[in-house]
């Protein structure tokens, strides 16, 4: 991180990505095909140095089945490294999609640890299950659908929805055994 502190901007919904995008791309260009005037693009290029718009791999169970999506950590945000300027924010501003800064007239940056601990998760990238959409509970009955148990049916015991596991009851020789398997390996029994 250079001396520029970071500011939140708020943009329309779906378009935080690409903002953070044409920002960099500006950035990258030295700001040339934004303007020929070389005393804008210096002060520009001073002024604004980074964008982003933190988002996480998230792997959610539907159906019986793993699917990864990407989840924007702050929707209709993108973080700006930048010094606050009349040219720099003018330029922010007259970006597609952006609606304008958190705080209006005087936005105020992010503390220098705030920005530490969501760069930090960012670089994490950490993927997640996604508890809300696993479609089993505990002591639903099940079928083991891969494995060396597949076609054994049982009883839930235990649920995991970090690692996406779930600790299946099936009977073997007349007794219930635990089994830990995947959520994506086991379905419902109608």
């Amino acid at each position: 991180m250079g001396s520029n502190n970071w500011y939140v901007v708020q943009t329309y919904s779906g378009q935080e990505s690409r903002i953070a995008d044409d920002i960099n791309k500006f950035v990258e260009t030295k700001f040339e095909s934004f303007t020929d005037d070389k005393k804008i693009r210096k002060l520009l290029c001073e002024s604004i140095t980074d964008a982003k718009s933190p988002q996480r791999e998230v792997v959610s169970v539907r159906e019986g089945k793993q699917v990864k999506s990407t989840r924007k950590d702050f929707p209709c945000y993108v973080l700006v490294e930048m010094s606050l300027n009349e040219e720099s924010r003018s330029f922010i501003r007259r970006i597609s999609g952006v609606l304008g800064f958190v705080g209006g007239a005087n936005p105020l940056p992010i503390k220098q640890s705030e920005m530490e601990r969501i760069i930090g998760r960012d670089e994490a990238q950490e993927s997640i299950v996604e508890a809300a959409e696993i479609p089993f509970r505990v002591d639903d009955s099940v079928r083991i659908t891969a494995g060396a148990f597949k076609g054994f049916g049982g009883e839930i015991k235990k649920m995991n929805a970090e690692k996406g596991k779930a600790t299946v009851d099936v009977m073997v020789f007349g007794r219930a055994t635990p089994v830990e398997v995947d959520l994506t390996q086991i379905e419902p029994l109608s």
